[in-house]
C-alpha cells in the first residue's frame, strides 16, 4: 500500500482547516506481458494448474492458429480465421478499433492471446500471461475468469506508476502545508492531476472490456464507480485550486463514500487486484 502522509494544519489568517491525503490501494505481484512468438506454448505454471471448479475451456487457439493473424490484417480477417474471442474490448487509446482475447490451449484461464488493432489492421500481438492470478470465484465462466485476470493486470501496472506520483502529491501537500503560496499550490494542483490522469487512464482501458453476461452487473458497478471519483476529484482538485478547503475535505468525504462502493463491486466481481483509491 502507498500511502500519503497526512499533513498538519494550514494556518491562513484566522481559518484553520487540514489539507486530507490520498491513499491509494497498490497491489503488489508482478504482471507479465509477453511479446508473441512462434515457438509453442509457455509452460503452463504449476500454480495455476487448476482454477477453480470452472467450466472446460471454450474458446481457444492454440499457437499455430495464432501465428497465422500478421501485422495490419483487418479485424474482420482475424474473426474469419479464429472464430469468435472469449473477450472483447472497445477502443483505448491506440487501439482505434479495440481488442480481441482467446485463450491459450491447455492453458490457465489467466492466460490469453491479445490482438489489437488500429485504423490500419492488427498493430499489436501478445501472450497476455498472469501467472500468479488466483482463481477465479467458484462457477465463473472461461470469459470472466480471463477477463478478471486481464483487468487485475490492468490494475497492477495501473497502480505501479501511482506510486511516484502519489510521493509527488504528499511532498507538494507538505510544502503547500509549511508555506502556503500560490506556485506551492499551483504544484499541489498539478501534482494531483497527474493522478487524476493515471485513475482516467485506468478508467478508460477498464470500461472498453466488454464483460461477458457472468456478473456483467457488478463489473459495470465497478467502473461506473471509477468514473464518479474521479469526477469527486476532479472537483476536489477545482476547490484546492480556489483555497476553498471546506469544499475540498467534502469533496474527499464523496470520494471515500464512492471508494467503497467501488471495492464492494471489485469484491463481488472476482478481482484481487483491482480497487479503489481512498483519502486519508
Amino acid at each position: 500500500m502507498t500511502s500519503l502522509p497526512r499533513l498538519h494544519a494550514l494556518s491562513l489568517g484566522p481559518v484553520r482547516v487540514r489539507l486530507a491525503a490520498l491513499t491509494v490501494l497498490v497491489a503488489t505481484s508482478t504482471l507479465a506481458l509477453a511479446a508473441c512468438t512462434d515457438d509453442g506454448d509457455p509452460d503452463p505454471d504449476p500454480t495455476d494448474a487448476a482454477t477453480s471448479s470452472t467450466p472446460a475451456p471454450a474458446t481457444s487457439i492454440t499457437t499455430e492458429e495464432a501465428s497465422k493473424i500478421q501485422a495490419k490484417m483487418p479485424k474482420e480477417r482475424v474473426l474469419k480465421l479464429l472464430g469468435e474471442p472469449l473477450v472483447t474490448q472497445g477502443p483505448y487509446g491506440k487501439n482505434t478499433q479495440g481488442c480481441l482475447y482467446y485463450g491459450m490451449e491447455n492453458q490457465p484461464f489467466a492466460n490469453v492471446w491479445q490482438f489489437c488493432f488500429n485504423d490500419e489492421g492488427v498493430n499489436l500481438v501478445l501472450t497476455a500471461l498472469s501467472p500468479g492470478q488466483p482463481g477465479p470465484p467458484e462457477g465463473s465462466s472461461q470469459a470472466r475468469a480471463s477477463l478478471i485476470a486481464r483487468a487485475d493486470s490492468v490494475c497492477q501496472s495501473q497502480d505501479g506508476h501511482l506510486a511516484g506520483i502519489t510521493k509527488d502529491v504528499g511532498a507538494a501537500l507538505a510544502d503547500f502545508n509549511g508555506d502556503p503560496t500560490d506556485k506551492n499550490l499551483d504544484n499541489v494542483v498539478r501534482h494531483i492531476g497527474r493522478f487524476i490522469d493515471n485513475l482516467e487512464e485506468s478508467h478508460e482501458i477498464l470500461s472498453a472490456f466488454n464483460p461477458p453476461e457472468d456478473n456483467a452487473d457488478s463489473y459495470t458497478a465497478y467502473t461506473d464507480a471509477l468514473a464518479d471519483q474521479i469526477e469527486a476529484l476532479t472537483e476536489a482538485k477545482e476547490a484546492v485550486a480556489e483555497r476553498d478547503f471546506e469544499a475540498y475535505d467534502e469533496d474527499g468525504t464523496e470520494f471515500n463514500d464512492i471508494g467503497k462502493d467501488a471495492r464492494e463491486a471489485a469484491q463481488n466481481y472476482g478481482f484481487t487486484k483491482c480497487s479503489a483509491a481512498d483519502w486519508g
